[in-house]
């Protein structure tokens, strides 16, 4: 006779639960996969939208219905507006994503640390469901779910900054241009009668770079980044624009708010480049002590008139303590001038390298400075207390340095920022994910069937009895094998023998 017992017979089950877990993942992954949104895609039943539309203006080809499966879509709110719909991005173009509900962005807020990067950004929003409204923060990694819909705090930008600013010839002391534009679009405006484009592109209200206010020459200059730890300070607010002409030709500006403080002096601080991969180019120009661009102004004005030019090189020409020398003066003054409005500070320098001896072109290069310096204070026409100061002579020396680097940077104007009504907008990120509920549970059915096969452990115990002979053969296996496994044997075994 052949008899037989089992247990551990859950452990079969493991197989069951690891199979089936199996399937029942790859089927949430596949109704999470946009199977069928690449379908519709391939016969021709939506169609990808590639312009710049409005939300309402989507054709139906491009849009999604709130339950059309799941979807990773993106939205960006301003501030005191409405969505109900957000964006599937594509390589080519767009789909609206449409919603179960509408979002309504209360309010933004940002925190930074001391280097000026940003350290925590929120939103306050709320959720419109018909005549339900939920109010909701929306944190970094504190998303929140409402009716499928996971929504993340993902980002932020600006909204539409409104901008005033002023257009003003560096070289003419007639009254600025007035401009107004808004963040992300375009204005139409005449330079010399040419039309340009400016389009603004960004609005930063603070700058945080290192201070500069330390005698150490080791330390960086004004314009460069900040890095946390250091002694910084926020130098306000900048405007960047791109400023294009007829041709479609553009250059990028950067443009500082306020005034800079540089070593004691203030500065108006523009910046220029010609292409995205240049480096910026900046110019400093120089105000007076009522933060009054009007002595540079004259300077540059006078230094562009031709008569001007003529009416200072003859003062100072007249000014010779030896009448013989007056006309030489003045003609060297006039000369001199006019190098300098055509040519800036490298014009002069060529011109007493082209002119003069090796030996004397230091001290005629200190000669030509001074001149030019006695030239450009009367150009100023500056009567005020600071002439003739060591504040007017900085002044002067500044403003010969700001018109040479704006003959170099092409700057024959300059915008400045006269207000900014900042306004934000929150990046969010939409996911709906039908099959997220199926991945899980594939998951707990494969945690399940793993623990049951690996913690419980199937044993059989064989007995073969032959009545003739009175003989017991007893057989005792497990699906794998331990250390308890002889042990358990002998167990068996006197107790088999204690029933006989």
């Amino acid at each position: 006779y052949l008899l037989a017992a089992r247990t551990g017979s859950m452990r079969r089950l493991g197989y069951l639960l690891i199979h089936g877990a199996m399937v029942v993942i790859c089927i949430g992954g596949l109704i999470d996969g946009n199977v069928g949104l690449r379908l519709r895609l391939l016969t021709g039943d939506l169609k990808i939208e590639t312009r710049d539309l409005a939300p309402a203006n989507v054709p139906i080809q491009s849009r999604l219905a709130a339950d059309s499966g799941s979807y990773r879509a993106s939205m960006s709110l301003v501030e005191a507006s409405t969505q109900n719909a957000a964006y599937l991005s594509f390589n080519d173009g767009y789909l609206l994503q449409e919603l179960p509900f509408a979002i309504k962005l209360e309010r933004f807020r940002v925190e930074h640390y001391a280097s000026g990067q940003p350290k925590d950004f929120a939103s306050d929003i709320e959720i419109i469901d018909g005549s339900h409204r939920i109010p909701v923060t929306l944190q970094v990694n504190h998303p929140f779910t409402y009716r499928g819909v996971t929504m993340y705090q993902s980002g932020f930008a600006d909204g539409g900054t409104l901008l005033n600013m002023n257009l003003q010839r560096l070289d003419d002391i007639e009254a600025p241009t007035p401009i107004s534009g808004k963040i992300g679009e375009k204005t139409a405006l005449l330079i010399n009668n040419q039309p340009f484009t400016i389009e603004f592109t960004d609005y930063r209200p603070t700058n945080v770079f290192e201070n500069t206010a330390s005698t150490d020459p080791t330390r960086p200059g004004w314009f460069t980044q900040a890095v946390a730890g250091s002694k910084m300070r926020d130098v306000g607010a900048s405007v960047a624009f791109r400023l294009r002409n007829q041709a479609g030709q553009a250059d990028d500006w950067n443009v500082y708010m306020k005034p800079l403080e540089i070593d004691q002096a203030r500065y108006f601080v523009i910046g220029k480049r010609q292409q995205q991969s240049d480096l910026w180019r900046y110019v400093r120009l120089p105000l007076d002590e009522t933060n009054s661009l009007a002595p540079y102004r004259h300077f540059a004005a006078g230094l562009d008139d031709k008569m001007a030019r003529a009416s200072v090189a003859k003062k100072i020409g007249a000014s010779a303590r030896n009448p013989e020398l007056a006309g030489a003066l003045e003609k060297s003054t006039l000369m001199l001038l006019e190098t300098f409005a055509g040519s800036g500070l490298h014009g002069v320098s060529a011109l007493v390298e082209a002119s003069v001896p090796q030996a004397e072109q230091s001290k005629a290069a200190g000669l030509y400075l001074e001149l030019l310096s006695h030239a450009a204070t009367l150009l100023q026409d500056n009567p005020g207390p600071i002439a003739g100061s060591i504040q007017g002579a900085r002044l002067v020396r500044d403003s010969l340095q700001a018109y040479s680097d704006c003959l170099e940077a092409k700057l024959p104007f300059f915008f400045q920022v006269i207000s900014a009504q900042p306004v934000n907008a929150s990046g969010l990120q939409l996911t709906r994910a039908p099959g997220a509920i199926l991945v899980y549970l594939g998951c707990a059915l494969l945690a399940l069937g793993v623990c049951a096969m690996y913690f419980v452990r199937e044993r059989r115990l064989w007995f073969w009895v032959t009545p003739a002979s009175g003989s017991l053969l007893m057989v005792y296996t497990a699906n794998r094998d331990s250390p308890a496994l002889p042990g358990e044997f002998d167990t068996w075994r006197t107790a088999i023998s204690e029933l006989t």
